[in-house]
């Protein structure tokens, strides 16, 4: 695992010009106990590439599939 994530903080940091890990605290999965906390959980990781400055909308995202009605 940590040669994985050290790849990836590298190509990261290359690619964003940045330092620094990338992953900075051990890796946390929760459960969702509700639709509601699914759907919310959806629309944040849809809404993240926006709100970080990488694309300006949701559908500019190139992984983001509920945008172009794929989901």
């Amino acid at each position: 695992m940590q040669k994985v994530c050290t790849g990836f903080a590298m190509e990261i940091n290359r690619k964003y010009q940045k330092v620094g890990h990338v992953f900075q605290n051990r890796y946390n999965a929760n459960y969702l106990q509700y639709k509601k906390n699914l759907r919310q959980a959806i629309a944040y990781v849809q809404r993240n590439p926006v709100h970080e400055g990488w694309v300006r909308k949701p559908s500019d995202y190139k992984w983001n599939k509920r945008e172009r009605g794929q989901t």
